[in-house]
């Protein structure tokens, strides 16, 4: 029977690798499937059920978060409660930092933790929509949007700024919005990519990190990293920065896009060049 030995090997071998692949690869249960799952859970294991009812936690007279709900089921052996038509707050220092509703939620009361579906809201000059809010007690600071999330940005003066990305985690702490996975920023026609970028509400600004592509009609820009302000509308790109506008072309350290007036132009040392039926001899 030692031939039957490799057989088996190969099968066990054959064995551990699909079950690898299906713990790497597979679809995992995401946010809203598990609020849904829940919620038809709740139908029948509720211990207590609740009409027009607000739920809130706080720490010597500091609240974290407010969650409003048009009807509500705890069950108190699980420690979870679930939520229909929600309106809600978090809050930093007791003041409010993020308002948003959504048509489900799912509240965690042993972890203390927070999920909603289908989240809208807004916070300090931004709005958001994604498919998933996360919210833990243990990193009480950080809120994760996930599920196709889009922030828009509203500054003074100018119209919206989009920024798109797999993931966001809004820092309350640090007032700012990071951006991962292939993030882009759309203002009108232009477009903006990067590996990496953030929203900074103080400094008014958006950082963008690693590879950074402007698109904007005439106009394409490149550098490792830029900064954009969206009030101002003007794009600064850095390390080994470059920018073309039909045939005139600009390299250097740095390099400013201006969307607003739609033209290229240099920041510190750089090189210009002029295509030759530009020049003209006196």
């Amino acid at each position: 029977m030692s031939y039957l030995r490799p057989i088996f090997i190969i099968a066990a071998v054959a064995l551990t690798l699909g079950v690898f692949y299906w713990a790497l690869f597979l679809p995992k249960d995401d946010i809203s499937q598990r609020i849904y799952r829940t919620l038809k859970e709740q139908e029948t294991r509720a211990d207590l059920a609740f009409k027009k009812v607000s739920f809130e936690e706080s720490t010597e007279g500091l609240k974290f978060w407010q969650l409003e709900a048009e009807s509500a089921v705890v069950n108190k052996s699980t420690g979870l409660a679930t939520l229909k038509n929600t309106r809600g707050i978090f809050f930093k220092n007791g003041k409010p930092v993020l308002k948003f509703r959504s048509p489900a939620a799912l509240w965690d009361m042993a972890k203390k933790e927070i999920y909603l579906d289908q989240p809208l809201g807004n916070g300090p000059g931004y709005l958001f929509r994604a498919n998933n809010l996360s919210w833990k007690f243990s990193a009480q600071e950080k809120i994760f949007l996930d599920g196709s999330p889009r922030v828009v940005i509203e500054p003074r003066g100018g119209s919206q700024v989009s920024l798109e990305a797999k993931r966001f985690e809004i820092n309350s702490a640090e007032d700012s919005l990071t951006a991962f996975g292939e993030p882009i920023v759309h203002w009108r026609e232009a477009r903006v990519s990067s590996r990496l970028a953030g929203y900074y509400q103080r400094e008014k600004k958006i950082k963008l990190r690693g590879d950074v592509r402007l698109a904007y009609n005439d106009i394409s820009a490149w550098g490792a990293a830029a900064d954009y302000l969206p009030e101002k509308q003007y794009v600064v790109l850095s390390g080994a920065a470059g920018a073309e506008q039909g045939e005139s072309k600009l390299s250097g350290d740095k390099v400013m896009v201006s969307l607003k007036d739609r033209k290229i132009s240099l920041v510190g040392k750089s090189k210009v060049v002029i295509p030759a039926g530009e020049v003209k001899k006196k």
